[in-house]
């Protein structure tokens, strides 16, 4: 597992005449070797090589940023909706782990 425990952080955001919440998820680990292999699992993933991030789009508009060691959410609703992002967040670069662990464990058994 690539993300086992986080700290969920409410941010007030203040833009141009607009104001906004946003989530700051703290990761116990750090997670920064696995970013740049995640991207080639995770569906429409973009990867920011000057900036060891993740780029990933949720229904269309749920803009979350992966960095090594938190997730940051833009324009959240409330604190459930922010948990709720976090945690298809946590499942999506799981599960990418996963598959890609499989494929390097097979890999190596072929070998």
């Amino acid at each position: 597992m690539l993300v086992n425990n986080y700290k969920l952080e409410i941010n007030q955001e203040v833009g141009c005449c607009t104001l906004w919440q946003s989530a700051t998820a703290s990761l116990s680990e750090n997670i920064s070797q696995a970013l740049p292999n995640l991207v080639s699992a995770i569906k429409d993933a973009k990867y920011e090589p000057t900036q060891n991030s993740l780029h990933l789009v949720k229904d269309g508009s749920r803009h979350i940023y992966v960095y090594p060691e938190s997730i940051y959410i833009s324009c959240i609703n409330n604190e459930e909706e922010a948990h709720t992002l976090t945690e298809w967040t946590k499942a999506v670069l799981n599960e990418a782990y996963s598959e890609l662990t499989k494929i390097t464990d097979s890999k190596k058994a072929n070998k």
